[in-house]
C-alpha cells in the first residue's frame, strides 16, 4: 500500500517545528487544568474538613471528582452516600466546544433506589 500525502500534509510538515510546540502546548494547557481542579477541590476539602470528603484517586486518568458530605457518606447505616457533588469531563475540549458531546460540568447526583445507580439531579 502507498502513502499519498496530500497538500495538507505537505503544510504539516513545512511547518512541523511549530506543530511540534503546539502539541506540547496542548499537554501542558490540559495537565494545567486537572492540577487546577485538584486544587480546588483539595481547597475546598481544606476549608471544610471534616465536614467534606471526597473521592478522587486518579484525577488526570478519570477526569472527574466527586465531593461529598462526611455525614452523608453512609446515610441511615445504608452504606451509601445520600448526595454527591462534583466536576465531570475535565478536559480542555469539553470546556471550549460548546457542542461538545460529554461538556465539562458541575454536577449533584443521588442514589436512585429502584435502579442502585446514580441519577443527576435537575
Amino acid at each position: 500500500m502507498k502513502t499519498i500525502l496530500d497538500a495538507s500534509h505537505v503544510c504539516l510538515i513545512k511547518q512541523w517545528r511549530t506543530f511540534q510546540t503546539m502539541n506540547r502546548s496542548a499537554d501542558e494547557i490540559q495537565q494545567y487544568l486537572i492540577e487546577t481542579a485538584g486544587a480546588a477541590m483539595a481547597e475546598l476539602k481544606k476549608r471544610h474538613a471534616p465536614d467534606l470528603k471526597s473521592f478522587d484517586g486518579d484525577l488526570p486518568k478519570l477526569k472527574w471528582f466527586d465531593i461529598y458530605p462526611s455525614e452523608l457518606e453512609d446515610f441511615g447505616g445504608m452504606g451509601i452516600k445520600l448526595m454527591r457533588f462534583g466536576v465531570e469531563h475535565i478536559e480542555v475540549d469539553n470546556l471550549t466546544d460548546p457542542n461538545a458531546e460529554n461538556p465539562c460540568r458541575a454536577y449533584a447526583y443521588t442514589p436512585d433506589e429502584t435502579e442502585g445507580i446514580w441519577t443527576q439531579v435537575p
